[in-house]
Order: structure tokens, then sequence, then C-alpha cells
């Protein structure tokens, strides 16, 4: 998928890669995918789960709050969240960078695994699931990325 994307739309490896890593290898999805766009919205994915982590309560509800108003905030974190998580999983338990997806940060995900246990990870996945589940069943986007940040903070980032 990369060696296309660099052929058809002249794109770097380095973003061709991205491209092709964060939709899951779908040509149709690669060609209209821009690595700018998918790092944005990563670090902007990274940026609240920090702060989930770090800050208080009320910021907590904050963000979650931010992200239930974005038309694809909550989608995005949950895409970009089982990505994260799956690759700290696969490094925790002795797989190596190389097959994460988000491998291009590898220094970041390096200082997330040192916090981080595969039961951890696990119960991040879970969580992540049931959110997605979730969006399928509720109009109310707001409660579900509460339920999901307080959730994280507690059970996996805590």
């Amino acid at each position: 998928v990369a060696g296309i994307l660099m052929g058809k739309r002249g794109l770097s490896e380095k973003d061709a890669l991205l491209i092709a890593r964060m939709t899951g290898g779908r040509v149709g999805d690669a060609l209209s995918a821009d690595a700018a766009d998918l790092g944005e919205r990563r670090a902007a994915f990274l940026k609240v789960l920090g702060e989930i982590a770090a800050k208080p309560p009320s910021a907590v509800l904050r963000h979650a709050e931010a992200v239930a108003k974005e038309d694809s905030g909550l989608e995005d974190f949950t895409f970009f969240g089982t990505l994260w998580f799956r690759d700290l999983l696969v490094i925790l338990v002795g797989g190596g960078e190389e097959l994460a997806y988000n491998r291009d940060m590898a220094d970041e995900l390096g200082r997330w695994t040192a916090g981080m246990t595969p039961y951890r990870c696990e119960e991040a996945l879970t969580l992540l699931r049931e959110t997605g589940r979730a969006l399928e069943r509720t109009f109310n986007r707001r409660l579900v990325a509460e339920d999901l940040f307080f959730r994280l903070r507690e059970e996996v980032l805590g």
C-alpha cells in the first residue's frame, strides 16, 4: 500500500507508511487519507490521553465535553486509542516496535510502556471496544466520553 501511495500520490516513504498503517492497508482509504491530518488527529488523541491521566477530574470533564462535541472526536479517540494500546501491548509482551502501527513514535511508545502492564493495555482495549458499541446505541456522546475517560483514568492510567 505504501508503494502504491508513493507511486500514485508522490508521497514520501514516511508519509506513505504512516497512511498505510493507520488505514489498516485498505487501499481505497489510503488513497484518500492525508498524512498531516492523521498525524494531527493522533497528536490530539495523545494530548487528551496524557491530560486524562495527569489533570484533575474537572479537566477530564472538559475534555469529555470537547471530544463529544467534535464530529468524529469520540470515534477518533477510540480508533487511535485502540491502535495505541494495541501497540503498547505488543511491545510489552515482546513483539517489538517493528510490529507497532505507531512505530514512527517509538520514543513516545517507550515512555508509555514504562508505566504500563499487559493487563492495563487489555483493559484499555476492552473499554475502547465497549465505547464503540455504546456509540452505536446511544445519542448521549458526552456521557459515553465521560464514562470512557474516567474509567481509563482509574483502571488503566491510574
